[in-house]
C-alpha cells in the first residue's frame, strides 16, 4: 500500500528558509538537493513484488515497466520516495518529454503508446521510509539518507546527491547552481526530521 508522500511548503527567499529553520542556532545545518523536473513517485519493492505510486496513491507500474523490472536488482526490500525523469544519456530530458510517458495504461495499447515507450527514464531517489520489515518513518533524515547511501542502486536508479548549508548565502549559492543544471530549485530539509506523511 502506498504511503502519503511527505509535502514541501515554498518560501520566497533564502534568508526565509534560513530563519525558518532557525538559523540563528549556532552551528545550524540544512540539507539541499536539487528539485527535479519531473514526477513525484515512491517504489515498493518487496520479495516477489514491485510497484511504484504517484504522488496521489495511484498506481502506475504499468506505465514504467523497464523501472520495476531494474528494481528486482536491488538485493533488500525497500520503499523508496524519489523522482521519476526522463533521462538518456547521461543527461536529464525535459518534462515534455516525460509527459510522453503519462496516461499510458498498457504496453503496446496502440501506436502512441509504443512511440511513448521510447521515452527513457530514471528513478531519482531521495528518501528511503522502509527496509527489510523495519519503518524507517520515524528515524531522522540523517539516518535515511545514510541507509539510502548504502544501497547498490541497479541501472535505472540515481541516488539525489545532498549538499550541508550552514548560512542563507550557501542556500542561495546552491539555488543558483541547480538552476544552472536546469532544474526547478531547491528541496531544504532538516537532517533531523522525521518523514511525517502527508505533511509540509
Amino acid at each position: 500500500r502506498p504511503i502519503k508522500s511527505m509535502l514541501a511548503s515554498p518560501e520566497p527567499t533564502a534568508e526565509a528558509i534560513w530563519a525558518r529553520f532557525g538559523g540563528a542556532e549556532e552551528n545550524k545545518t540544512v540539507y539541499v538537493e536539487d528539485k527535479f523536473d519531473g514526477i513525484r513517485a515512491q517504489l515498493h519493492r518487496g520479495a516477489g513484488r514491485v510497484e511504484i505510486f504517484s504522488r496521489d496513491l495511484r498506481r502506475m507500474t504499468d506505465q514504467f515497466p523497464e523501472l520495476r523490472d531494474q528494481a528486482r536488482q536491488f538485493q533488500d526490500e525497500i520503499i523508496l520516495d524519489g523522482e521519476i525523469m526522463a533521462f538518456e544519456h547521461g543527461k536529464k530530458l525535459t518534462f515534455f518529454d516525460l509527459q510522453k510517458r503519462l496516461g499510458r495504461k498498457h504496453e503496446g495499447a496502440d501506436l502512441f503508446a509504443t512511440a511513448s515507450a521510447d521515452v527513457p527514464v530514471a528513478f531519482v531517489a531521495f528518501d528511503l521510509l522502509w527496509m527489510n520489515g523495519e519503518s524507517f518513518l520515524r528515524r531522522p533524515l540523517r539516518e535515511r539518507r545514510e541507509a539510502l547511501r548504502s544501497l547498490a542502486p541497479p541501472i535505472g536508479f540515481q541516488i539525489a546527491e545532498i549538499y550541508p548549508a550552514r548560512s542563507a548565502d550557501e542556500i542561495e549559492t546552491a539555488f543558483q547552481e541547480a538552476r544552472r543544471r536546469f532544474n526547478e530549485g531547491l528541496m531544504v530539509k532538516d537532517p533531523e526530521s522525521i518523514y511525517s506523511p502527508g505533511r509540509r
